[in-house]
């Protein structure tokens, strides 16, 4: 056995750890309180990711958080499962069960596009790519059509900030559908990064001059059909051009950050 895989097990089993642990908390908690809504939902949100090692007791204390729970109560499970799905894909804990698992829940409490979009993002931000694949493929196969319909999300306001955009330094404005226009610095010159959207969702441009390390840069770029292609210039790139397939919000959220450190 190699070191990484013996890296990645260890990883694995920590996830599994605290899984149990805070199945565990779950079950103190019904042990005094069992009439408890919201910790019956979490009993059975954590006995489907523990699977067969989940603890008997935690069976007998489960109402399905697929049920006709209160909205206030199955708001907090599916920001309990979003918390999950980071923690495991940072211990690489998020195996295909798992995503199976999560994958229902969030995309049965919450618009499964934006929520997907957001943790590609993040996931995309930390290298952790396979873990976006893994939970996209299983969203993919219990909502048919979720990959082709996340690839036309409308980036609304409400989407810029849920993904933690601070939009008061930037220059915003929508289509009259309410997705996204044009995106720029309130207050930088000539040369500023710039993201325009056609009205379309899923097509796009980005463009940018400036200085690094001392040297002229420029950068043009459209999406389109789930890649980015553009020119990349500076003294030592020579009109390079490049083409990568990224997920749609992937793209405009990277762009926006981009924009968001000149405002």
């Amino acid at each position: 056995m190699t070191s990484c895989t013996i890296h990645r097990t260890s990883r694995i089993d920590r996830a599994k750890e605290e899984l149990a642990a805070s199945a565990e908390s779950v079950l103190e908690e019904l042990r005094a309180r069992p009439e408890k809504e919201r910790a019956r939902l979490f009993a059975d949100l954590f006995a489907r990711l523990l699977g067969e090692s989940a603890p008997t007791e935690l069976h007998t204390h489960r109402q399905s958080v697929l049920g006709d729970a209160e909205r206030s109560r199955t708001e907090g499970i599916a920001s309990i499962s979003s918390a999950l799905w980071r923690r495991l894909i940072e211990l690489e804990g998020l195996d295909a069960q798992r995503a199976d698992v999560l994958a229902e829940v969030l995309g049965a409490l919450i618009e499964a596009p934006a929520v997907l979009s957001y943790f590609e993002f993040e996931a995309s931000a930390h290298g952790l790519s396979n873990a976006a694949r893994i939970l996209a493929e299983a969203l993919d196969a219990r909502f048919p059509g979720f990959v082709e319909t996340r690839a036309r999300l409308p980036i609304t306001r409400d989407v810029l900030e849920g993904a933690g955009l601070d939009l008061s330094g930037l220059q915003v404005q929508f289509h009259s559908t309410g997705h996204l226009r044009r995106l720029a610095p309130r207050s930088a010159g000539r040369g500023a990064p710039t993201l325009e959207l056609d009205s379309e969702p899923g097509r796009g441009r980005y463009g940018q001059t400036g200085k690094r390390g001392g040297y002229g840069f420029l950068v043009s770029e459209r999406y389109e059909a789930g890649h980015a292609s553009g020119t990349f210039c500076s003294p030592w790139h020579d009109g390079e051009e490049y083409q990568n397939a990224k997920p749609w919000l992937v793209w405009v959220l990277e762009c926006a950050s981009e924009i968001a450190k000149v405002s």
